[in-house]
């Protein structure tokens, strides 16, 4: 089977260190005023509560988002085959653009939108990613034998 290259990202090492530089700090901040929340809740203030729900909640976002990025960074990008599943987009924060998402295995990867066009569910794909934050790296489909795709052309 030969492979058409789809979508590939230079930067792909940048962003991910860009991605731990920018949560770290907030991860950070977060989980501190959700330990300053929890230990005043702890002490006898029940108004607390909210601060440390709500912070409890950020703090763990963020915090998520950074230990993936840091655990990337000791890491090398892995590779994924399989059929597309499910290809589908979503609106950005208040409506600013859109994000083009696609699902192979139990994965799912935001991919552009050139790439979300190109593909169809029943594609076989080969994904080279960073296997904790799933950030691509390049997007091939798989042809069969000599036949050539529209987007090879």
């Amino acid at each position: 089977m030969a492979e058409t290259l789809i979508e590939e990202h230079e930067g792909h090492r940048r962003s991910v260190i860009r991605t731990a530089a920018i949560y770290t700090p907030g991860g950070v901040i977060a989980t501190g005023l959700f330990l300053l929340a929890f230990v005043s809740l702890i002490s006898g203030n029940l108004g607390a509560i909210f601060a440390s729900v709500i912070m409890g909640l950020i703090a763990y976002a963020v915090d998520y988002e950074a230990l993936s990025a840091i655990r990337d960074l000791r890491a090398e990008p892995v590779t994924t085959e399989g059929q597309v599943q499910r290809i589908w987009s979503k609106g950005r924060i208040a409506f600013f653009g859109r994000v083009h998402y696609l699902m192979v295995g139990r994965r799912v990867f935001e991919v552009t939108r050139v790439a979300a066009m190109q593909l169809d569910d029943g594609d076989r794909v080969r994904i080279e990613h960073w296997p904790h934050t799933n950030r691509v790296v390049s997007v091939h489909r798989a042809v069969a034998g000599g036949q050539t795709s529209s987007a090879a052309l």
